[in-house]
């Protein structure tokens, strides 16, 4: 009986050791995850600010463009214009003559 007694003991001993493992070893994973999650979060962070730098600085170039673009049409229109009123120079002039003239 006594020995029966000893084994149930020492179970419960080896019981009480093998909880106490599992509890360091859930404390050990569960720091871990933590260190994990928190490098994991850094790198997202660091991944999102550089997304956004690069949209930006996309943003920028496609402003900068379009400006380019605009101003280039603009510099296109007026030579146009300049064009057409240096070929309808004499046209008008004529024209501002002969208005005058009938006055």
């Amino acid at each position: 009986m006594e020995e029966l007694i000893q084994r149930i003991i020492n179970l419960e001993e080896r019981a009480n050791q093998v909880v106490l493992e599992a509890k360091e070893e859930e404390k050990r994973i569960s720091q871990e995850a933590s260190v994990e999650v928190d490098e994991m979060s850094k790198h997202i962070h660091e991944m999102a600010d550089t997304k956004i730098t690069q949209l930006k600085g996309r943003t920028q170039n496609e402003s900068d463009d379009r400006i380019i673009r605009i101003y280039g049409d603009t510099a296109m229109k007026m030579r146009l214009m300049e064009e057409q009123a240096e070929k309808e120079q004499t046209f008008w002039e004529d024209d501002i003559f002969n208005r005058i003239i009938r006055r």
